[in-house]
């Protein structure tokens, strides 16, 4: 992909014609005719820019993975998930990935993108002896998580929401009682967790 503005400019015209045609048609029925049709780009500039529809779904869960990077640096520091900049980072995919949920091909899975990339997250920082089973149910959760997220369009979780939602699934996936003894135990160890990362966060810059 090229950094020139025009280059840019018309990726993103042909990106917003698939995705208005999405809105009218199965992604299967969709052609580069059809593209074309909705956008002032002839047939051999389309193919300097993609190769077909597929890498134009493509292109959009790639620009989705490399800002949720940056969501995940952002929680890291106890930062909130969703505050301006990272809102107009998602912006652009924010308006098209609801599009391509119901879209599931050999190329376009959005779901099994961001679950494969997330299960590869966590392989990479565990070495326990279930870690290809964790990987599945951690992926999974935060895959619900980031859907609920884009869907809804929220525009801030802030860090006490978010300790409070995750200890009360933990102890219902654990069958143990929220209790108040349970919960304020969690809520320390997630609180200090955060504090320790944001800690991590000042010393490494």
């Amino acid at each position: 992909m090229s950094d020139n503005p025009q280059f840019i400019r018309t990726d993103n015209a042909i990106i917003h014609a698939f995705t208005m045609l999405l809105k009218r048609k199965p992604f299967e029925k969709i052609t580069v005719q059809d593209i074309l049709d909705e956008t002032p780009v002839t047939r051999s500039t389309f193919y300097a820019h993609f190769r077909d529809k597929y890498e134009i779904g493509e292109r959009i869960m790639e620009e989705f993975l490399r800002a949720r990077k940056v969501l995940r640096q952002m929680m890291r520091a106890n930062r909130p998930l969703a505050p301006e900049t990272l809102r107009q980072q998602f912006r652009f995919n924010r308006e098209h990935l609801d599009l391509l949920l119901n879209v599931q091909t050999q190329n376009v899975n959005f779901r099994k993108a961001l679950a494969e990339d997330l299960e590869a997250e966590y392989l990479a920082a565990s070495s326990s002896p279930t870690k290809e089973l964790e990987a599945r149910i951690y992926s999974q959760v935060w895959v619900e998580l980031f859907l609920s997220l884009l869907r809804n369009e929220y525009t801030q979780l802030d860090a006490d929401a978010y300790r409070q939602a995750m200890i009360r699934v933990t102890l219902r996936l654990l069958h143990i009682p929220e209790d108040r003894e349970a919960y304020a135990y969690l809520s320390r160890r997630m609180a200090r967790a955060a504090n320790d990362r944001r800690e991590e966060a000042v010393g490494s810059r």
